[in-house]
Parts: structure tokens; sequence; C-alpha cells
């Protein structure tokens, strides 16, 4: 199940999220938009707290899926 997915069915919103797994909400937004790579102990701490409905196919998923950036 995708993150973004989670969040919905679960009513929580990425800041509620990031307390329940203990990281900082702007780990979650950047998971959300694709913009980084999950680190190994973030996607443990991620798929603990989503008891496995969000797994590491998930989350990589999603940043193979994010748009590319315009150079500035």
């Amino acid at each position: 199940m995708r993150l973004s997915v989670y969040l919905a069915k679960n009513q929580l919103n990425p800041e509620q999220f990031a307390a329940k797994v203990g990281v900082h909400p702007t780990t979650i937004y950047r998971l959300l938009s694709g913009a980084t790579i999950p680190k190994r102990q973030n996607l443990k701490k991620i798929i603990a707290a989503t008891e496995g409905e969000v797994d590491i196919s998930d989350l990589m998923f999603a940043v193979s899926q994010a748009e590319p950036k315009e150079a500035v």
C-alpha cells in the first residue's frame, strides 16, 4: 500500500504519522513527494508503524514515480 493511501485510510496527516514513526515531518513530506529515498532506519520505522501495510517496494515505487526536477 502506498504511504499516501495508508495515511488517508487511517485519517493521519504527515505530521501525525511523523510523530508516530519518530521522524521529522519533513521526512514524511519528502517521501510522499518522491523527493528522497528513505534511509534504512526510517524504512524499518515506517514498516513497523504501519504493521507492514506499507513495505519497502511501496516506498521505493513512490520515489521512482516522482517527476524529475527541472534545473534552476
